[in-house]
């Protein structure tokens, strides 16, 4: 779970939505990531957050390209 200080930071900033993205979810389960970690946590309630790296967004990419 994201720590109580990062949630409501986030809240505060309005970038979290209660709302899960079950895309991300579906993603993230079948990835074998635990749905209860920070990280999935964050991915799965912040979609108005991203962030990049050199091989561009995880779960974005794959749920536009699933053959991946």
């Amino acid at each position: 779970m994201l720590s109580e200080k990062i949630k409501n930071y986030l809240i505060e900033s309005r970038l979290y939505d209660d709302a899960a993205d079950e895309a991300y979810q579906k993603v993230m389960s079948n990835l074998g990531i635990d749905l209860e970690t920070p990280f999935a946590q964050f991915n799965l309630y912040t979609n108005a957050v991203t962030f990049t790296g050199n091989r561009a967004e995880l779960c974005k990419l794959l749920i536009n390209e699933p053959k991946l």
